[in-house]
């Protein structure tokens, strides 16, 4: 599926639901570049924390493994073997790393699978906005979604 479709539809209710996207792929930019506008690996560890994650990995053991998935996308393209998995509207529901990265590397289609999943995690700017993000990252969020995702053509 062509990854600009994919993306534009994550809206619910006329809002972008995956705002975790715009965090993955700061922290994408931020890894590729070396040097970067946002505080993206702080960003994405809080939502990783937030999210209740550090139960069973580190924050060395995320930021490592994203990094291989990183590097592993950049040196080999998306793997069509292991699809975006959505639901029958195109709604995420596991993969955002994997979409994240591709975006960010410029990758033009990702394959997807469509499930029937029990529900679809929501992901907004209000989640972030409940969870106490600090004025600051919700700034640098918005500032990225603002320049990479709200209109995407």
């Amino acid at each position: 599926m062509n990854i600009v479709e994919l993306i534009n539809s994550q809206y619910i209710d006329g809002k972008f639901n995956r705002v975790d996207l715009v965090v993955r792929y700061m922290y994408v930019k931020e890894y590729m570049e070396k040097n970067n506008d946002f505080e993206a690996t702080d960003i994405y560890l809080c939502m990783v924390e937030k999210r209740g994650c550090f139960g069973y990995k580190s924050e060395t053991e995320w930021l490592l493994d994203f990094n291989v998935t990183i590097n592993s996308i950049k040196n080999n393209g998306f793997d069509e073997e292991f699809p975006i998995l959505v639901n029958k509207s195109n709604l995420l529901w596991d993969g955002s790393h994997r979409l994240a990265i591709s975006f960010c590397l410029g990758i033009e289609d990702v394959s997807i699978k469509k499930m029937n999943p029990p529900k679809i995690g929501r992901w907004g700017f209000d989640w972030f906005e409940k969870n106490n993000f600090s004025s600051s990252h919700l700034d640098q969020i918005n500032s990225c979604f603002e320049k990479y995702f709200k209109v995407i053509v």
